[in-house]
């Protein structure tokens, strides 16, 4: 019984070992040094470390007691950029023959209708029916660009 609670106790030990073991395998076998996106907040000891990494250095020799934060920022880099939020269009106005206005963001526009969504009740709209004219002209002034499709293959859509 005894020695059963020694194999027991003496295969722990070796599973915890062997998982520090492989932990430290992957996070000190960096050989490839990755650019920081612009904006993002490191300790400046984990930039250090990737630093003597990449260039073959240990790591004990780049590691210091007391490491502050650091902020790397890259003005006008491209990413920065790319991660402000687009607001979207505003919607589109279709004018029809009658008069009537309607006013929608979600829509599919073929060469023979327009298929609407108001309200969670759809509406299917012959194009015949469009004042195809008042409709670019109304979104022109509101800055959307409105494209009709010039062919059966092409189709519009919006939501």
């Amino acid at each position: 019984m005894k020695s059963l609670v020694w194999i027991t106790v003496a295969a722990a030990l070796a599973i915890g070992i062997s998982l520090q073991a492989q932990d430290a395998v992957e996070y000190h076998s960096t050989g490839v040094k990755a650019a920081p996106s612009p904006g993002i907040t490191i300790p400046s000891k984990i930039g250090t470390a990737l630093d003597k990494a990449a260039s073959g250095k240990s790591e004990a020799a780049a590691t210091s007691p007391g490491a502050k934060l650091q902020t790397i920022d890259i003005p006008n880099h491209p990413a920065k950029a790319a991660t402000a939020p687009v607001p979207p269009p505003p919607p589109a106005i279709f004018v029809l023959s009658n008069g009537e206005k309607i006013e929608t963001s979600r829509y599919i526009l073929t060469t023979d209708s327009l298929r609407i969504e108001q309200t969670g009740a759809e509406r299917t709209i012959p194009l015949t029916a469009l004042n195809m004219a008042a409709t670019k002209d109304v979104n022109q002034k509101r800055g959307v660009t409105l494209l009709f499709p010039s062919s059966k293959s092409q189709m519009v859509l919006s939501f």
